[in-house]
């Protein structure tokens, strides 16, 4: 029950937060495309190790924020996550 409201939370806010989204900047692009890549190959923990690149370069990109979160709730990482989507919620 907690796992599905946690999804549905990161659903509304993912929703909200793609009409807000500006361009991130190149190399951002490059991390959040490989982790992209690397998650339709379920490889999760790798794909968290580029999404923490992007984030490293570009901390504010609420968008790039919500797929780690999603990214760490595959690996069932849940408190992680969920510290993802509060970080974008409460900015």
């Amino acid at each position: 029950m907690i796992r599905r409201g946690l999804f549905c939370c990161f659903v509304v806010m993912m929703a909200a937060i793609r009409q807000q989204a500006q361009p991130p900047p190149q190399e951002t692009a490059a991390h959040v495309a490989k982790a992209a890549r690397l998650m339709e190959d379920r490889l999760f923990a790798e794909a968290g190790a580029e999404f923490e690149l992007a984030l490293a370069e570009d901390p504010n990109n609420a968008p790039v924020r919500l797929e780690y979160g999603a990214c760490l709730f595959a690996q069932g990482r849940n408190d992680e996550a969920r510290q993802q989507f509060e970080t974008v919620r409460d900015r």
